[in-house]
């Protein structure tokens, strides 16, 4: 029983899990499932699996590769073609990742290390919050934990296919492959060898890129077929002027290392580092160096990649599973010997993180509290249909714009679908739909020109959806 206290330990953490999403399974989609995801899912589904451009309309894809759709779009075939069934695969790779998550500190580090690190990436809200919805992060996450860990263990096959598979899923799985090469680059020029082969050297850095060359394919078919190699939305605009890229790194940096409870845990890494490197002045060992460097690695390597791009706190669940086994070692390292301090330690962090879990007041994806936002859409979008304002001219933001006009999204049937629901408001505008969970400056602007009465109002918690009628529309 001893020997497996730690398996045991992993499966009723899997069953906790199990438990706290089944009944979010059924729940319809929310923000970037609504759209674009659910929709390229459903035509991969209706139109036939395939991983080539063009198998999904480029703005609905938004240019990704489509190994996330795709693998959905073949469970579907499985689990039926259902909500349910469309969230019960993501809830799959999330146990899958929580199992690889552990196999690899245990592994390289110690069973202990796999336990803590375990138990800290469940009590973690985004982790919570993403683990059984249709949206590619946690795929992202278990693809480069295994590519990673393929690299560490010298098992070439298996790094070329996880590694080509994470590039297919999404682009910043590059960030994965720079990690390792980075490493590669620094035994090659920087560490002394017993033996040089520049061969054996060039072999490896090669096998590296074999994944980066084999994506570029997808890329060069979407070029041709598109004019595009990416979607123009994310290379063009602000996102690569030094200001934005710096504002977007502080804001990922203080999401990573402090929201949701995560100063403890940072503040935890630093209290270990200090007594591990100066007090104590352990050295670590060889292996366990490269292990720590190259994870450190893909943390700012990720950092700096995402702050490039579009703003989305969610994206940084793949470096936060890196992070937490960081911090795991380092925390079991200095406290492991003395009960007094190890337990204390572990139990704060956790509590933390499960205090965090029941925050709901920021009302997003990578939230507990979208499942309130959820239910406010629904009670909003039930009342609509009740009121037969299917052919009512309606402003709404982005959300409940979808809600109400996307037969797939979950809230509308296709026969009771609305069929003039507006991003902007014009002389004829009848109604007017406004959630707390998306910009409140909407409704502001709005009231500058029209004269609106608010008549009717759903809340859950820190959620809300009004919606108004314009009073004298033309």
């Amino acid at each position: 029983m001893r020997k497996n206290r730690g398996i045991i330990f992993l499966f009723g953490l899997i069953l906790l899990l199990i438990g706290l999403k089944i009944p979010t399974l059924s729940l319809p989609y929310f923000w970037d499932e609504a759209w674009p995801y659910s929709t390229a899912v459903h035509l991969l589904f209706e139109n036939g699996l395939s991983l080539f451009p063009g198998a999904v309309p480029f703005d609905i894809s938004r240019g990704h590769p489509l190994f996330f759709h795709f693998m959905n779009a073949a469970a579907w075939h499985v689990f039926g073609n259902s909500i349910t069934g469309s969230h019960i695969f993501p809830l799959l790779i999330s146990i899958l990742l929580m199992l690889v998550n552990y196999i690899f500190c245990r592994t390289f580090f110690s069973e202990k290390v796999a336990i803590i690190a375990s138990a800290i990436l469940l009590v973690q809200p985004v982790f919570l919050a993403q683990s059984a919805l249709l949206l590619p992060e946690m795929l992202v996450a278990l693809l480069s934990l295994l590519t990673i860990y393929s690299f560490l263990k010298n098992n070439t096959w298996a790094y070329l296919l996880f590694g080509t598979l994470l590039l297919l899923t999404k682009e910043s799985g590059i960030v994965a492959i720079l990690s390792c090469g980075f490493w590669q680059l620094i035994e090659l020029f920087a560490i002394k060898k017993n033996k040089y082969s520049l061969k054996n050297d060039v072999k490896k850095i090669v096998i590296i890129c074999i994944p980066i060359i084999l994506t570029s394919l997808f890329f060069i078919l979407q070029k041709i077929k598109t004019g595009y190699f990416f979607l123009p939305l994310y290379t063009n605009g602000d996102n690569f002027l030094i200001s934005s890229i710096l504002e977007k790194l502080k804001n990922y940096s203080a999401y990573l290392f402090i929201y949701q409870g995560r100063n403890v845990l940072s503040f935890a890494l630093i209290i270990s580092l200090l007594v591990f490197f100066l007090i104590k002045k352990i050295k670590l060992k060889t292996a366990q160096s490269k292990i720590i460097l190259v994870l450190s690695f893909f943390v700012v390597f990720y950092l700096l990649f995402s702050s490039a791009n579009f703003y989305s706190p969610r994206y940084l669940l793949t470096i936060l599973v890196p992070f937490i086994i960081i911090v795991s070692f380092f925390v079991t390292e200095i406290t492991s010997s003395n009960k007094l301090l190890f337990y204390p330690a572990v139990l704060l962090i956790l509590g933390v993180g499960i205090y965090f879990c029941f925050d709901k007041k920021h009302v997003s994806d990578h939230s507990l509290s979208y499942v309130d936002a959820i239910a406010v859409s629904q009670e909003m979008t039930r009342y609509c249909q009740k009121e037969n304002l299917q052919d009512k001219n309606i402003v709404a933001n982005f959300l409940m714009r979808t809600y109400l006009t996307d037969k797939y999204s979950g809230y509308v049937s296709q026969e009771n679908l609305f069929k003039n629901v507006q991003v902007n408001a014009t002389d004829n505008t009848e109604y007017l739909i406004q959630t707390n969970f998306e910009k409140l400056e909407f409704l502001e602007q709005l009231k500058n020109t029209k004269k609106l009465k608010l008549i009717k109002r759903f809340e859950k918690n820190y959620c809300f959806s009004e919606i108004y009628k314009v009073e004298n529309p033309q």
